[in-house]
């Protein structure tokens, strides 16, 4: 998005958001020195979240299981420009050799995620399966035998919308699998913990077909740049 679209977005969204990135679509940044320094720019301007990994935000559902999961719980970092220390606290940390270490674990990881994605997603096709029983499937592998747990509506948010995505994207709309979709499916596991979650079209139409179909997500916006460029409404829903 160029600068003048995050100033238009801004004068809409400053009074009552502040935005979030997860610390993955930073990564996803950082093999362009670039883009990096323009996102160090931009929060020169206007308070921003960086928000936890998708392992991370797991870990915390896991140790909430008796309680809501609180927002504040899944923040790696925060800056305000009213308040240059923790601003200068996240561009040290970008500029890191372990944010630089981090990124390249992830990104050798991807590929391994991919071929993994890929080989369920070649078993699993032909078969006639709900998306409530492949999230409950996908589930058994990640959390066991423990139903009473497993399946409570606020437990592990994060794993269920990531599994409902797989689910959308590939047995519903039939899209064939590409080596970026498991990290942009890791990006979107803090959708159900915000108001309005900003992604690329592909991914917006497998989330809005969740949106009409589950409660995970039914209170959260999905919007793409485009959306923001026609300045559509991007107050949460109320219903």
């Amino acid at each position: 998005m160029s600068q003048d679209i995050h100033l238009r977005t801004l004068q809409k969204l400053k009074e009552n958001y502040v935005f979030a990135f997860s610390v993955l679509t930073l990564v996803e940044m950082s093999h362009r020195k670039e883009l990096i320094e323009k996102f160090i720019n931009f929060i020169n301007s206007i308070p921003i979240m960086i928000l936890q990994s998708s392992d991370q935000v797991f870990r915390i559902e896991k140790q909430s299981l008796n309680r809501p999961v609180r927002i504040d719980e899944l923040i790696l970092l925060i800056s305000d420009p009213i308040i240059p220390k923790t601003k200068d606290e996240i561009v040290q940390f970008l500029r890191s050799s372990d944010f630089q270490n981090t990124c390249k674990i992830v990104k050798d990881a991807q590929t391994g995620k991919y071929n993994n994605l890929k080989k369920e997603i070649e078993k699993e096709i032909n078969y006639d399966i709900t998306p409530e029983e492949f999230t409950v499937k996908r589930l058994e592998t990640q959390l066991g035998n423990n139903i009473a747990v497993r399946f409570q509506d606020n437990n592990f948010l994060s794993q269920k919308i990531i599994n409902l995505l797989i689910y959308y994207t590939y047995f519903e709309r039939k899209k064939k699998i590409q080596r970026s979709d498991p990290f942009d499916f890791l990006i979107a596991c803090c959708v159900p913990y915000v108001d309005v979650f900003i992604t690329e079209k592909s991914q917006a139409k497998s989330l809005n077909m969740i949106k009409n179909n589950h409660d995970i997500i039914n209170i959260v916006s999905i919007l793409t740049m485009s959306d923001l460029r026609e300045q559509k409404n991007i107050a949460p829903n109320s219903e």
